[in-house]
């Protein structure tokens, strides 16, 4: 079965051909009328696609319209909940301190302590991640243990190597820092210092090395 759009006013389709031997001209049943008719076309034509303009702008009209209800709603929804909003706000704000809602402000609090807590805990983190890079660095640059007087470890001159230059603004803030984690460290605490760390070695080395305990009496 085969259908084709009407060659003629290109509005409707021509009647369907159930094989490809049929031959007919692809013309709708409206159309007919007036084939040879080219007077009487025209005017058909010119009545049939004025009523599908206005079919089609009726169309139009209607789906923007229901596209307008449904912005009107929808701006409406976003009034009621903006209120909603400002109305929560107003009464945190205003009865924030008061019993009612003790329980609602001591779960702000415990959340806004929480938020600042982790906060704090990330910055830490990423503050140690970068001392014991800087560490590390300090380790192959520095002045104390280089074998020649006014060079650098790497065997640079001092006054040449760039790593060196880097590290010297920041050297009394990382020693604070080394000394405050070895102090961590001994009294048992959480550290920051890197497994290569010789205090961290030693600490190692003396739990492995540390006499077991002795069985309870029974």
């Amino acid at each position: 079965m085969l259908t084709d759009p009407c060659t003629c006013c290109y509005l409707r389709f021509a009647p369907e051909r159930f094989s490809e031997t049929d031959k007919r001209p692809p013309v709708c049943i409206e159309c007919q009328k007036h084939v040879g008719k080219a007077d009487q076309r025209d005017r058909d034509h010119v009545r049939d696609w004025h009523a599908s303009l206005q079919s089609t702008q009726r169309g139009y009209e209607t789906r923007l319209e229901r596209m307008r209800d449904s912005l009107d709603a929808v701006d409406a929804e976003l009034v009621k909940t903006r209120l909603e909003r400002d109305q929560a706000v107003d009464i945190i704000t205003t009865e924030f301190f008061k019993h009612p809602i003790g329980e609602l402000r001591d779960r702000l609090e415990s959340d806004i302590v929480s938020k600042e807590h982790e906060r704090v805990e990330a910055a830490y983190r990423l503050r140690s991640r970068a001392m014991v890079v800087l560490w590390r660095l300090d380790r192959i640059h520095n002045t104390v243990d280089a074998k020649d007087r006014g060079k650098c470890k790497c065997g640079t001159p001092a006054d040449k190597c760039a790593e060196l230059s880097r590290l010297d603004p920041i050297t009394t803030e990382l020693d604070a820092w080394e000394k405050e984690q070895k102090e961590r460290l001994r009294l048992g605490q959480r550290y920051s210092l890197p497994d290569e760390h010789p205090d961290v070695q030693r600490s190692n080395s003396s739990w492995m090395h540390r006499p077991p305990r002795p069985p309870a009496h029974r």
